[in-house]
């Protein structure tokens, strides 16, 4: 069957270097073909894993932990094979929670909606909620996420691939709550077309997010208390889609690409307002 890796290493940010690179553990799913794999990483070393795997006609989420020392947990299952799991992003909160939002579908032709669910310290599952339904307006998918700071939650957003009322592809975010509540859907300023949301979280308990619309990177802020910011685009030309890096104290990086053939790959420092 198909194996899930983890390998660590250490990265030096003033010399660009990876050092000590080592694999801590390898296991095998059950299955012979994962769907999705997504991973997050605790300030503690600790490292979660979900994947979806086919059952039953279904798919399911299931989830494993591994520690600083290279063990393993047993398998959780995160969803019944009553609906199909889809990909999915998780995110580490400061108090050592995770929270996963992933595609749910009732049926394989459906639109994707959007569940959530936190993971806690002792694995331990809280109830599965609603970030985002399925429907004629909705059908959601690559999902980015970003612990927030000072209130337990996370920022989240994705695309939406429905055309009506559209624009196809627009990006959709939404804060989820420590409380298994999420907070009111936003609509930040995406054209037709827009791919690659991006999501960092800032001090004050927001985020910025950003994505490539045309040729041109955007960005926007949410506020702690769920508004938007202006819109800004602090990159005109690009080749390619964007990377948004954060070191979580409202220093923010966007990394992309200019030309072609031969192409140039770029970073420029952000404000947390995108500008």
């Amino acid at each position: 069957g198909p194996s899930i890796t983890v390998e660590i290493g250490t990265f030096n940010s003033t010399t660009n270097e990876l050092h000590e690179q080592w694999r801590v553990t390898s296991f095998n799913p059950s299955t012979s073909a994962v769907i999705s794999v997504t991973s997050a990483v605790s300030n503690t070393g600790e490292v979660l894993i979900a994947w979806t795997q086919p059952d039953s006609g279904n798919a399911v989420m299931k989830l494993r932990r591994i520690s600083p020392d290279g063990s393993v947990s047993p398998v959780i299952d995160v969803t019944a094979n009553t609906s199909i799991a889809g990909g999915a992003a998780m995110t580490y909160t400061a108090d050592g929670r995770a929270v996963i939002v992933f595609q749910d579908r009732g049926i394989s032709s459906n639109p994707a909606g959007l569940k959530g669910v936190w993971v806690f310290p002792d694995n331990t599952l809280g109830p599965i909620f609603t970030v985002r339904n399925g429907g004629v307006a909705s059908d959601s998918g690559e999902i980015e996420i970003d612990a927030t700071a000072g209130n337990g939650g996370a920022l989240a957003a994705w695309h939406n691939f429905q055309s009506s009322p559209g624009p196809f592809r627009k990006v959709e975010s939404r804060m989820i709550n420590a409380d298994n509540s999420v907070g009111p859907l936003l609509m930040p300023a995406s054209g037709a077309g827009s791919t690659k949301v991006n999501v960092a979280a800032d001090l004050a308990g927001g985020g910025l997010l950003a994505w490539r619309d045309g040729s041109s990177i955007k960005a926007q802020h949410v506020t702690a208390a769920s508004a938007l910011d202006p819109v800004e685009t602090p990159v005109a030309d690009s080749s390619a889609n964007a990377g948004l890096t954060t070191d979580h104290v409202n220093g923010f990086r966007v990394i992309y690409r200019t030309g072609s053939a031969p192409s140039a790959l770029q970073y420029r420092p952000l404000t947390p307002n995108g500008a």
